[in-house]
């Protein structure tokens, strides 16, 4: 496996920044939400939705990412 985290040469984030992001998250606030979270930290906002979805990340937030083919029963 290779580099998680921080130690991956591509991380845009420290483990402290992405705790900071899923405690401060309000969707319904505007200075709190995703929308203005990547616009202060100067990312996308789907980068954020990452986190808080436990797409990235997961294993510093212990979110798991549901993938929706398996969220629909047949």
């Amino acid at each position: 496996m290779g580099a998680r985290g921080e130690k991956h040469p591509c991380a845009r984030f420290t483990e402290r920044e992405v705790i900071s992001i899923v405690r401060r998250y309000k969707y319904w606030h505007p200075k709190d939400s995703s929308q203005a979270m990547a616009r202060e930290k100067k990312c996308q906002q789907a980068s954020i939705w990452q986190i808080l979805n436990g797409r990235s990340w997961g294993h510093v937030t212990g979110r798991k990412f549901k993938h929706i083919v398996n969220m629909i029963k047949n």
